[in-house]
Protein backbone atom coordinates (compact mmCIF):
# COMPACT_ATOMS: atom_id res chain seq x y z
CA UNK A 1 0.00 0.00 0.00
CA UNK A 2 2.55 2.68 1.10
CA UNK A 3 4.42 2.02 -2.42
CA UNK A 4 1.04 3.48 -4.27
CA UNK A 5 0.38 5.97 -1.60
CA UNK A 6 4.49 7.23 -2.27
CA UNK A 7 3.73 6.93 -6.30
CA UNK A 8 0.72 9.56 -5.73
CA UNK A 9 2.54 11.96 -3.88
CA UNK A 10 5.24 11.93 -6.45
CA UNK A 11 2.96 12.27 -8.97
CA UNK A 12 0.90 15.09 -7.52
CA UNK A 13 4.04 17.12 -6.06
CA UNK A 14 5.12 17.01 -9.76
CA UNK A 15 1.90 18.06 -11.74
CA UNK A 16 1.49 20.61 -8.41
CA UNK A 17 4.28 22.06 -9.31
CA UNK A 18 5.10 21.92 -13.22
CA UNK A 19 4.52 25.11 -15.09
CA UNK A 20 1.23 25.08 -16.67
CA UNK A 21 -1.72 27.04 -17.82
CA UNK A 22 -3.11 26.68 -13.97
CA UNK A 23 -0.11 27.50 -12.26
CA UNK A 24 -0.03 30.94 -14.61
CA UNK A 25 -3.23 31.64 -13.76
CA UNK A 26 -2.99 30.65 -9.99
CA UNK A 27 0.14 33.02 -9.89
CA UNK A 28 -1.78 35.79 -11.47
CA UNK A 29 -4.43 35.69 -9.44
CA UNK A 30 -2.58 35.94 -6.59
CA UNK A 31 -0.68 38.41 -7.41
CA UNK A 32 -3.79 40.91 -8.58
CA UNK A 33 -6.22 39.77 -5.59
CA UNK A 34 -4.14 38.38 -2.96
CA UNK A 35 -3.45 34.79 -1.33
CA UNK A 36 -7.27 33.84 -0.80
CA UNK A 37 -7.90 34.12 -5.04
CA UNK A 38 -4.50 32.25 -5.73
CA UNK A 39 -5.94 29.36 -2.52
CA UNK A 40 -9.52 29.05 -4.76
CA UNK A 41 -7.49 28.30 -7.88
CA UNK A 42 -5.15 25.62 -5.99
CA UNK A 43 -8.81 23.75 -5.50
CA UNK A 44 -9.89 23.32 -9.20
CA UNK A 45 -8.57 20.04 -9.44
CA UNK A 46 -10.50 18.36 -6.78
CA UNK A 47 -13.73 20.03 -7.99
CA UNK A 48 -13.01 19.13 -11.76
CA UNK A 49 -11.27 15.93 -11.80
CA UNK A 50 -13.96 13.48 -10.64
CA UNK A 51 -15.53 12.78 -13.52
CA UNK A 52 -12.27 12.59 -15.94
CA UNK A 53 -11.33 9.63 -13.24
CA UNK A 54 -14.54 7.57 -13.38
CA UNK A 55 -14.94 7.65 -16.85
CA UNK A 56 -11.30 6.14 -17.09
CA UNK A 57 -11.79 3.93 -14.57
CA UNK A 58 -15.00 2.54 -16.21
CA UNK A 59 -13.49 2.20 -20.11
CA UNK A 60 -10.49 0.55 -18.73
CA UNK A 61 -12.03 -1.45 -16.20
CA UNK A 62 -13.79 -3.05 -19.26
CA UNK A 63 -10.53 -4.02 -20.76
CA UNK A 64 -9.12 -5.25 -17.88
CA UNK A 65 -9.47 -8.73 -19.05
CA UNK A 66 -7.44 -7.69 -22.65
CA UNK A 67 -3.80 -8.16 -21.02
CA UNK A 68 -2.30 -6.93 -24.28
CA UNK A 69 -4.28 -3.50 -24.26
CA UNK A 70 -3.35 -2.83 -21.17
CA UNK A 71 0.50 -3.81 -21.57
CA UNK A 72 0.01 -0.82 -24.81
CA UNK A 73 -1.68 1.86 -22.18
CA UNK A 74 0.89 1.07 -19.56
CA UNK A 75 3.86 1.63 -22.40
CA UNK A 76 2.14 4.84 -23.48
CA UNK A 77 1.46 5.77 -20.01
CA UNK A 78 5.39 5.67 -19.38
CA UNK A 79 6.42 7.31 -22.26
CA UNK A 80 4.01 10.12 -21.15
CA UNK A 81 5.37 10.35 -17.79
CA UNK A 82 9.24 10.04 -19.20
CA UNK A 83 8.31 12.99 -21.31
CA UNK A 84 6.86 14.97 -18.74
CA UNK A 85 9.92 14.23 -16.57
CA UNK A 86 12.25 15.62 -19.11
CA UNK A 87 10.17 18.39 -19.27
CA UNK A 88 10.72 19.40 -15.89
CA UNK A 89 14.01 19.11 -16.44
CA UNK A 90 14.10 22.13 -18.04
CA UNK A 91 11.71 24.15 -16.32
CA UNK A 92 9.86 26.75 -18.33
CA UNK A 93 9.05 30.36 -17.16
CA UNK A 94 6.07 30.67 -15.32
CA UNK A 95 4.39 33.43 -17.92
CA UNK A 96 2.23 35.80 -15.77
CA UNK A 97 -0.99 36.79 -17.95
CA UNK A 98 -3.01 40.30 -17.01
CA UNK A 99 -5.87 39.17 -15.33
CA UNK A 100 -9.31 40.62 -15.42
CA UNK A 101 -11.67 43.49 -14.06
CA UNK A 102 -12.93 40.87 -11.29
CA UNK A 103 -11.09 37.45 -9.74
CA UNK A 104 -13.60 34.67 -10.36
CA UNK A 105 -11.06 32.77 -9.64
CA UNK A 106 -12.92 29.29 -8.91
CA UNK A 107 -14.72 29.25 -12.06
CA UNK A 108 -11.75 30.17 -14.62
CA UNK A 109 -9.40 27.90 -12.66
CA UNK A 110 -12.38 24.94 -12.90
CA UNK A 111 -12.75 26.26 -17.06
CA UNK A 112 -8.75 25.95 -17.32
CA UNK A 113 -8.66 22.61 -15.75
CA UNK A 114 -10.80 21.30 -17.93
CA UNK A 115 -9.56 22.14 -21.22
CA UNK A 116 -6.21 20.93 -20.40
CA UNK A 117 -5.47 17.56 -22.03
CA UNK A 118 -2.60 17.02 -19.80
CA UNK A 119 -5.51 16.14 -17.17
CA UNK A 120 -7.31 13.48 -19.84
CA UNK A 121 -3.86 12.21 -20.72
CA UNK A 122 -2.35 11.33 -17.24
CA UNK A 123 -5.53 9.62 -16.00
CA UNK A 124 -6.21 7.72 -19.18
CA UNK A 125 -2.81 6.43 -19.51
CA UNK A 126 -1.10 6.68 -15.94
CA UNK A 127 -3.72 7.23 -13.29
CA UNK A 128 -6.66 4.63 -13.65
CA UNK A 129 -4.24 1.62 -14.83
CA UNK A 130 -2.41 2.39 -11.53
CA UNK A 131 -5.68 3.14 -9.58
CA UNK A 132 -6.97 -0.25 -10.86
CA UNK A 133 -3.11 -1.87 -10.25
CA UNK A 134 -3.41 -1.23 -6.88
CA UNK A 135 -6.92 -2.46 -6.32
CA UNK A 136 -6.01 -5.87 -6.78
CA UNK A 137 -4.25 -5.55 -3.68
CA UNK A 138 -7.82 -4.07 -2.30
CA UNK A 139 -9.26 -0.76 -2.25
CA UNK A 140 -6.95 0.99 0.62
CA UNK A 141 -3.97 1.06 -1.96
CA UNK A 142 -6.21 2.81 -4.61
CA UNK A 143 -7.64 5.29 -2.53
CA UNK A 144 -4.18 5.49 -0.87
CA UNK A 145 -2.76 6.61 -4.25
CA UNK A 146 -5.58 9.14 -5.37
CA UNK A 147 -6.05 10.32 -2.03
CA UNK A 148 -1.80 11.39 -2.01
CA UNK A 149 -2.19 12.53 -5.63
CA UNK A 150 -4.67 15.46 -4.85
CA UNK A 151 -3.12 16.19 -1.52
CA UNK A 152 -0.07 17.17 -2.91
CA UNK A 153 -1.45 17.95 -6.23
CA UNK A 154 -3.69 20.61 -4.67
CA UNK A 155 -1.24 21.21 -1.14
CA UNK A 156 2.07 22.23 -3.43
CA UNK A 157 -0.46 24.68 -5.28
CA UNK A 158 -1.63 26.59 -2.14
CA UNK A 159 1.94 26.88 -0.92
CA UNK A 160 3.29 28.16 -3.78
CA UNK A 161 0.44 30.44 -4.03
CA UNK A 162 1.35 31.46 -0.18
CA UNK A 163 5.24 31.45 -1.33
CA UNK A 164 4.34 33.76 -4.22
CA UNK A 165 2.08 36.16 -2.11
CA UNK A 166 5.21 36.50 0.10
CA UNK A 167 7.47 37.23 -2.59
CA UNK A 168 7.43 37.79 -6.68
CA UNK A 169 10.29 36.74 -7.47
CA UNK A 170 9.74 33.00 -6.29
CA UNK A 171 9.09 31.62 -9.13
CA UNK A 172 12.24 32.54 -10.99
CA UNK A 173 13.86 31.75 -8.12
CA UNK A 174 16.51 28.38 -7.56
CA UNK A 175 14.82 26.82 -4.89
CA UNK A 176 11.64 26.51 -7.58
CA UNK A 177 13.99 25.20 -10.37
CA UNK A 178 15.76 23.06 -8.32
CA UNK A 179 12.63 21.34 -6.60
CA UNK A 180 10.93 20.91 -9.99
CA UNK A 181 14.17 19.64 -11.73
CA UNK A 182 14.34 16.68 -8.84
CA UNK A 183 10.99 15.77 -9.70
CA UNK A 184 11.77 15.67 -13.32
CA UNK A 185 13.96 12.72 -12.49
CA UNK A 186 12.04 10.92 -10.71
CA UNK A 187 9.29 11.07 -13.11
CA UNK A 188 11.31 9.99 -15.73
CA UNK A 189 12.10 6.83 -13.85
CA UNK A 190 8.93 5.90 -12.48
CA UNK A 191 7.84 6.25 -16.66
CA UNK A 192 10.41 4.03 -17.31
CA UNK A 193 9.63 1.53 -15.13
CA UNK A 194 5.97 1.70 -16.16
CA UNK A 195 6.89 1.54 -19.81
CA UNK A 196 9.29 -1.99 -18.89
CA UNK A 197 5.97 -2.82 -17.56
CA UNK A 198 4.17 -2.85 -20.60
CA UNK A 199 7.16 -4.12 -22.53
CA UNK A 200 7.62 -6.82 -20.42
CA UNK A 201 4.35 -8.42 -21.78
CA UNK A 202 4.45 -7.02 -24.99
CA UNK A 203 7.93 -8.47 -25.67
CA UNK A 204 7.52 -11.53 -23.31
CA UNK A 205 4.45 -12.71 -23.47
CA UNK A 206 3.58 -12.22 -20.15
CA UNK A 207 2.77 -9.54 -17.47
CA UNK A 208 4.07 -8.77 -14.51
CA UNK A 209 1.93 -8.18 -11.32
Amino acid sequence: MFGYVATGLTLGLAAGLSPGPLLAFLVTQTLRYGVREGLLVALAPVLTDAPIVAASLLVLSRVAGRESLLAVISLAGGCYVIWQGIESLRPRRVVVGEGAASPHSIRKALAINLLNPHVYLFWATVGAPTVLRAARDGWAPAVGFVAGFYLLLCGSKAVLALLVHRSRKFMQGTVYRRTVQALGLALTGFGIWLAGEGLSYIIGGGGSS
